[in-house]
């Protein structure tokens, strides 16, 4: 992190570029790096589903998933939807879309019917892999009402008067079917043949990091939702000035996300932080009593929340029940921080460290985080200082740099962009 603060009296700040240093790697490429080094390590834990992936099951499942999504006729380049709740293929499917080059979009499965139809036409989707949520065959059930002409498609023919750009379509929930959707154990399977296999590895090798990896949408609270293009290389270094701010890469540092990943920000500080900086990460149920038992179980020293919530979860009895001591951090993220919060914290937990930031989708994570040695009480004041390696000015309605105290727009660069 920087202390530098604006320069002069203009409303300028550009964050460290000394530490940590950025890194020129694939999304794919961090991964696989990762997982030759950390092998049998836990990876991601995934309590509702009781499944533990180790670094080297992972890199197995996603090498699968990746060669058995060309296998079925995607090609590098194309756009595919993931839509659904946190789950253990949702993970794999990430990664799995960046060593095959193609460009994934996360969809809130909370949308309605026209809002999906929305943001899929943005997103260009060729496909749209459709995964569970907590009321079964949620997804499916949409996207048939959207394009009903999945009832009688052929695979990968899928031919839609409201989303003419959609040919695939992939379902894990498999009882949910109709003969133009693939099954997700059918692309797993082709992608386990050798020849397909060796299609990914020349796949691969060809994709660069400044390659568009994935298009995210604003969460509309400010105006219109629009889509973001974000390159490999944004979101593997926005995942590491993030979580190396929250010691993920440290040794038994383990991160529990109590936070959908169909927020951009928050896939990339929690999924990407385990192919950059090799963070075990811990994916709850939503709910308190989950999130709680996960906490407890698996000893996770990291909570990423947000505070509102955190703040109501903490208030319940159910709290009492559970041994969350183990918590020395947590990453507060989408709202203010209430006052009452870091008391409640202290009382159940050992937290010392809290950063509290804005989360931008334009930027891939969070370009603004509160410092380490910043004070608690300082949490309901400020969004804390501009990150490592990002620069952020504010523009009055002139174009020109704004004086401090002056209103204005934020304009922010994304890590390799730089400000003028």
């Amino acid at each position: 992190m920087s202390d530098s603060k604006p320069a002069g009296d203009t409303s300028y700040v550009k964050g460290s570029t000394n530490l940590p240093s950025l890194i020129n790697l694939t999304i794919g490429q961090a991964l696989d790096a990762t997982c030759r080094r950390l092998g049998l390590q836990d990876a991601a834990v995934f309590p509702d589903e009781n499944l533990r992936l180790m670094f080297s099951q992972l890199k197995k499942e996603v090498d699968t998933l990746a060669a058995g999504l060309l296998a079925i006729g995607l090609s590098p380049g194309d756009h595919v939807m993931l839509w659904g709740a946190n789950h253990c293929h949702l993970i794999v499917s990430i990664y799995a879309c960046a060593k095959a080059g193609l460009v994934y979009s996360n969809l809130n499965h909370t949308y309605a019917p026209d809002v999906v139809k929305e943001h899929m036409k943005m997103a260009d989707c060729k496909a749209v892999i459709c995964f569970p949520t907590v009321k079964p065959g949620h997804c499916y059930e949409i996207l048939k009402q959207i394009t009903p002409e999945i009832k009688d498609s052929a695979l990968g023919h899928l031919e839609s008067r409201a989303l003419p750009k959609l040919s695939h379509v992939i379902v894990a929930e498999e009882e949910f079917q109709y003969s133009g959707c693939y099954k997700l154990s059918y692309a797993f399977s082709l992608g386990s043949k050798p020849e397909n296999q060796n299609n990914l590895a020349s796949v691969t090798e060809k994709i660069k990091p400044d390659d568009l990896a994935s298009i995210q949408f604003t969460s509309a609270t400010t105006g219109e939702a629009k889509a973001v293009m974000l390159s490999h290389f944004q979101l593997v270094n926005a995942a590491k000035v993030a979580g190396q701010r929250l010691y993920l890469d440290q040794p038994g540092e383990t991160l529990c996300c109590a936070m959908p990943v169909f927020r951009g920000p928050v896939l990339c500080l929690a999924a990407l932080s385990t192919a950059v900086l090799g963070a075990k990460v811990v994916y709850p149920a939503p709910g308190p009593p989950s999130i709680f038992q996960a906490i407890q179980d698996e000893k996770c020293t990291c909570l990423l929340s947000n505070p509102i919530a955190l703040h109501l979860m903490l208030r319940l009895p159910a709290v009492k029940k559970f041994k969350i001591s183990s918590l020395t951090a947590v990453c507060l993220i989408f709202d203010h921080v209430p006052s009452d919060l870091i008391p409640a914290m202290q009382k159940y937990t050992n937290v010392g460290d809290v950063t509290a930031g804005i989360a931008f989708t334009e930027s891939g994570c969070m370009p603004f985080m509160f410092p380490m040695e910043g004070r608690p009480d300082k949490l309901i004041k400020t969004a804390g200082q501009v990150a490592a390696h990002y620069e952020a000015k504010i523009v009055d309605f002139s174009g020109a740099v704004a004086k401090i105290g002056q209103p204005g727009e934020l304009s922010l660069n994304r890590l390799e962009i730089a400000l003028s």
